[in-house]
């Protein structure tokens, strides 16, 4: 009887054994992609690369040829615009260029893995090896265009900076300067003394320790102000235009007639004044009093075309002009060209630029 109930329990555990097999068949494994279809992807993606490729060759023969028309451009606004357009689409291209570094040194090791497969057939190896001389290609080809790219961007560079400056611009607070003398030693002069809505303005502003509040549109009333108030001015004015903005001294001021720059009020020289006599000589040293000289083309101060004032005189025909460099001008004018362009509709982005 016992040995009837074990052969029955073993009975039993194999068939519950087997039903569990039966209910319960083993997760099949995963499958790698098929050789083929993996060498037809790779294929694909070299093609898409080539296609690319071309694209970037087209732009880069289109800028090359809008380069060599733009000398033709009388207008140098104008023409300095395209260069910085040009250089806009340069440096787009050169970012496709990276992007197209990434993308191919991913694929370029896909395709060296996959050379490793011990199926491949002779014809498949082939094929993978000729998409490896593709991009061994293509990375000489970017190499060079970034080459060509960097040439032609710092020859636009060179191009610009020769450029001529502009003959007037106008400051952040207003003022309207004009261009004097002759090359190296040219110089931007206001064209009128600085007016006394604007002086008065930063006067207040400084004293209540606040920014001014600038008008596009001041009245021409000279602001009548010491040599003192008009060195502080011109501290302020550089530290708002980010640019050195001074007094001209007398050297400056003896030109301005002969570009019909003369001034309607007597103005500030940044020049000392020291006349040949020694009766006043003595007696500046002796009291420590330094005159500062003042330019009256129009003689409203006295019969004296130059004469000499104290620093904290001020009277109602007595102003200031402000100059700068010559590359004041040139930054302005190619600062407010940069941004015209980068406010410029951009072009909508294809998936080659992404």
């Amino acid at each position: 009887m016992k040995k009837t109930i074990l052969a029955i329990l073993a009975i039993t555990s194999l068939l519950l054994l087997h039903a569990q097999e039966v209910e319960a068949p083993p997760q099949p494994a995963k499958q790698e992609e098929p050789v083929v279809t993996s060498q037809k992807r790779l294929r694909e993606l070299t093609l898409v690369e080539l296609d690319k490729k071309n694209h970037r060759a087209r732009e880069a023969g289109e800028i090359a040829a809008k380069f060599k028309n733009i000398s033709t451009i009388q207008n140098v606004d104008l023409r300095i615009t395209e260069y910085l357009r040009l250089q806009k689409r340069m440096i787009k291209l050169q970012k496709e260029i990276q992007n197209a570094n990434h993308r191919q040194a991913d694929l370029a090791e896909e395709i060296r893995a996959a050379l490793l497969d011990t199926k491949l057939s002779l014809q498949e190896s082939e094929r993978l090896m000729e998409c490896r001389q593709y991009m061994d290609e293509f990375a000489r080809a970017q190499r060079l265009m970034t080459l060509q790219l960097k040439k032609l961007n710092d020859n636009i560079q060179g191009l610009i900076l020769k450029m001529p400056p502009p003959t007037t611009y106008t400051t952040r607070s207003g003022l309207k300067m004009r261009l004097v003398g002759t090359l190296p030693n040219a110089f931007y002069i206001s064209e009128n003394c600085v007016p006394d809505a604007l002086f008065d303005e930063v006067r207040t502003a400084r004293a209540l320790q606040r920014e001014p509040f600038i008008s596009a549109n001041y009245p021409n009333t000279n602001a009548s102000a010491s040599f003192t108030q008009a060195i502080a001015f011109c501290k302020w004015l550089s530290s708002y235009e980010f640019s050195n903005y001074i007094l001209p001294d007398t050297k400056q001021l003896q030109i301005l007639p002969d570009f019909n720059a003369l001034p309607e009020k007597a103005i500030w020289s940044a020049t000392v004044w020291s006349p040949d006599d020694v009766n006043y000589s003595r007696a500046a040293e002796r009291f420590g009093i330094k005159l500062q000289t003042v330019w009256d083309p129009q003689h409203l101060l006295s019969d004296l075309e130059y004469t000499g004032e104290l620093p904290d005189a001020s009277y109602k025909n007595l102003g200031f002009l402000v100059i700068t460099h010559v590359k004041t001008g040139i930054r302005q004018r190619l600062d407010a060209l940069v941004k015209a362009v980068n406010d410029e509709e951009p072009e909508k982005e294809t998936p080659e630029n992404k």
